[in-house]
């Protein structure tokens, strides 16, 4: 795909230099003055700059990409191809674009400009496969990045859970709450509990005396 990224390059280049005023005639054997009509027309001239430049660059672009990685780039450099199948995917709809616009719009065609959108079109379908292959191995690692926080999560909670101290009575001086359940209760910190009072009610709990009205 490189070599027809390159080919697509040359030929954007071509209609940009023509575009720019570089060259005077550009060269279509099949629609005569049709590449004129389409390179000068309005919808051509609509942007502050050549819509050809902007697929020369794309071209070059895609060129880059494929020569970056191995055979095994997909699974190796998986965003690297996703990239790669994005400017793919541009050049295909652009290209689709580019020949609406000729036959519905400008009523004139180019023959360049068809080779281009041909060559797009054939990027973007030879990058396909390996981009919807990157996809799945990025998707795979992500299932197993969510996976990985979930058990760290659940490891986390368990060791702090089985690290926390727990009170039976009132009266635990090592119970950071015992001086607030000693006044609720109105039991003294360092009196503890009998267990005929803490049973007397039958309740297994500590046994709550009514709180003493306050002075005055």
């Amino acid at each position: 795909m490189i070599v027809l990224s390159l080919a697509g390059f040359a030929v954007a280049l071509t209609l940009t230099l023509f575009q720019v005023g570089v060259l005077d005639s550009i060269w279509d054997p099949f629609f005569g003055n049709g590449s004129r009509k389409v390179l000068t027309s309005s919808v051509s001239q609509a942007l502050p700059i050549p819509d050809a430049s902007l697929g020369a660059v794309a071209y070059l672009l895609e060129a880059i990409l494929e020569s970056l990685g191995g055979t095994n780039r997909w699974r190796d450099h998986p965003w690297t191809v996703a990239a790669t199948g994005a400017v793919a995917a541009g050049l295909g709809l652009a290209a689709l674009g580019l020949i609406a616009t000729q036959a519905l719009v400008v009523g004139a065609f180019c023959t360049l400009c068809l080779c281009s959108a041909a060559i797009s079109l054939t990027v973007a379908a030879l990058a396909a496969p390996e981009t919807i292959a990157a996809a799945q191995v990025l998707r795979q690692r992500h299932h197993v990045k969510i996976q990985h926080k979930h058990r760290y999560t659940a490891a986390h909670s368990d060791r702090h859970t089985s690290h926390r101290p727990v009170y039976d009575t009132a009266t635990d001086p090592n119970d950071p709450a015992s001086e607030v359940k000693a006044e609720i209760f109105d039991i003294p910190r360092d009196q503890p509990v009998s267990e005929d009072d803490r049973r007397a009610d039958g309740s297994t709990g500590p046994r709550r005396r009514p709180r003493k009205p306050p002075p005055g």
